[in-house]
């Protein structure tokens, strides 16, 4: 994945984090959270698509606001990594994303 400066703002972070406690549950919130990894790694091997419509999904289930979710929308590709760390998915997903090599497209 190409290095990024990009980065959510501590405004934007703190806009997350209030959005996921409107699930209460801690199990509901996770599985956001890594959905939108699993997203990140669909694109990077090559579903694009499908990718998409995990983070989309995320970002929609947390009621985000249509421009900061099309912000994040629209840097999946170039800071895919950070932004998967930056939700705090799972080390599990987030190392699955970090390690896996970007698949060229079809």
């Amino acid at each position: 994945m190409k290095a990024t400066q990009f980065e959510l703002t501590p405004s934007e972070l703190t806009t997350l984090r209030i959005a996921e406690k409107r699930f209460g549950d801690a199990h509901v919130r996770a599985s956001v959270r890594d959905l939108f990894a699993l997203g990140i790694f669909l694109r990077k091997t090559g579903h694009r698509d499908e990718g998409y419509k995990a983070c989309s999904t995320a970002l929609r289930a947390l009621q985000l606001g249509e421009k900061l979710s099309k912000k994040i929308l629209s840097h999946l590709d170039e800071a895919g990594d950070a932004l998967a760390v930056q939700f705090w998915a799972h080390v599990e997903f987030t190392s699955l994303v970090e390690k896996c090599e970007e698949v060229q497209s079809f």
